[in-house]
């Protein structure tokens, strides 16, 4: 299977995401495939893996609950 990358307007999280994070915009959608972890994703795409764990509340801080399908919003490049 190839990854699924679909590129979407840059856009902020709603305001009931915790205040105080370093949160950037998301600059495309990521699905999850068997095998991922936030370090080969954040690889693909040239940003760093805590910086996806942070745009994404849904995956906890190691990164051990990613579920096949599921979509990542990908921050911003240096992020």
């Amino acid at each position: 299977l190839r990854p699924t990358i679909t590129p979407i307007a840059p856009t902020k999280y709603p305001s009931a995401y915790p205040t105080g994070l370093p949160i950037s915009p998301c600059s495309s959608m990521y699905t999850v495939i068997n095998g991922d972890t936030c370090d080969a994703i954040g690889t693909m795409f040239g940003v760093r893996a805590d910086s996806i764990i942070l745009s994404n509340p849904s995956v906890n801080a190691a990164c051990t609950n990613l579920q096949i399908g599921q979509l990542l919003c990908i921050p911003t490049s240096g992020a």
